[in-house]
């Protein structure tokens, strides 16, 4: 329960001018606030909401409904923050401001460089790298950079069934390096052997 929402006089209780520093505070004081009730107070609320990176984020898709500059220094600051912003608000295109925070993320630089840019995100490559994910990786070389990815074959070829696809979609030919991995999963064996049934597999 908020008695500030319930006072008749909330500027008479303890904290008034403090409370409105708490973005939690802020945030459902904009919300259900209208501005030309308390200008200055709203005013600084604002400011403390701006400052927040998740109720920057919170105001600017639920409130705002639209991209709102005055926090996107906040919200550029997190990985998952920036990219649902952009993606959310930006439907047509990059958002430079969050790089820096989305290629901190290898799960956020793909999504970003499939959802966003539809192609390459270099900035984000290493995160993707460092997570040595295989199907991360395969997802950015097969939808992302369409090509093949030497840097990151290292890890996918030990994963069976990201090695068999990479074969498949990125090579387009047999990937002799990784039918020790591939032959470690059956299903994946069969497949690879059935994908490239006019080559001699060993």
């Amino acid at each position: 329960m908020n008695l500030y929402d319930l006072h008749n006089n909330p500027e008479e209780l303890s904290q008034y001018n403090e409370i409105i520093k708490v973005p939690e505070f802020a945030y459902n004081y904009v919300e259900k606030t209208n501005s030309r009730s308390n200008v200055e107070r709203f005013k600084q609320a604002l400011n403390t909401v701006a400052n927040d990176t998740k109720y920057a984020y919170k105001f600017a898709v639920y409130i705002n409904d639209d991209i709102w500059p005055p926090g996107e220094d906040a919200i550029a600051r997190d990985a998952e923050t920036a990219f649902y912003y952009c993606y959310t608000l930006m439907p047509a295109g990059a958002w430079p401001k969050g790089e820096v925070a989305i290629a901190t993320s290898a799960e956020y630089s793909l999504r970003y460089a499939l959802d966003m840019l539809e192609g390459p995100f270099p900035a984000g490559e290493q995160a993707i790298l460092n997570s040595e994910s295989a199907e991360y990786a395969f997802d950015y070389a097969h939808w992302g950079i369409n090509r093949r990815w030497p840097e990151a074959e290292d890890f996918i070829m030990k994963d069976p069934k990201f090695a068999f696809r990479y074969a498949k979609r990125v090579l387009k030919q047999r990937w002799p390096e990784a039918e020790q991995y591939i032959k470690q999963d059956n299903q994946s064996w069969r497949r690879y052997n059935m994908a490239f049934k006019d080559t001699n597999v060993s």
